[in-house]
């Protein structure tokens, strides 16, 4: 019997430990990408809107809301296009009344502009870059 409850105490803590632990350095390094993004300087440049699109997700099993995410493409002089979250919006799934997000609204496919943003360094080759750039701005050309 006593054999028995240490393995069951070794199981307990390797079910519940293991996730604990990743979940914690997960949260670790999410903070220290924010810092790394809020140290960096902001770059300045001239660019055209490439694309615009919108991902819905359901959000979790059971949840009660649709999360949206707004997403613009700027196409820089060199011809290098980049995708940024402009904006996320959440609605209940029973209210009849459709997201909004202002940034997104205003920002045209062709429009040119000045195009305010932070990036870190090899973002590209990080694999999904998206979470290693900060939109802040985008001023269209009159």
């Amino acid at each position: 019997m006593d054999k028995t409850w240490k393995q069951m105490k070794i199981i307990f803590w390797c079910v519940m430990g293991i996730p604990v632990a990743l979940g914690t350095l997960f949260f670790i390094l999410d903070l220290s990408r924010e810092k790394q993004l809020e140290n960096t300087t902001e770059q300045v440049m001239e660019v055209e809107i490439a694309s615009k699109r919108i991902y819905v997700s359901n959000g979790t099993s059971g949840a009660n809301y649709y999360y949206y995410y707004y997403y613009a493409s700027f196409k820089f002089a060199d011809g290098s296009i980049k995708e940024f979250l402009v904006g996320r919006e959440e609605k209940l799934k029973k209210s009849k009344i459709k997201p909004y997000c202002v940034v997104y609204e205003s920002l045209n496919e062709g429009d040119t502009g000045i195009f305010t943003y932070k990036e870190l360094k090899n973002a590209e080759k990080r694999g999904h870059p998206q979470p290693y750039r900060q939109f802040i701005s985008f001023e269209k050309e009159t």
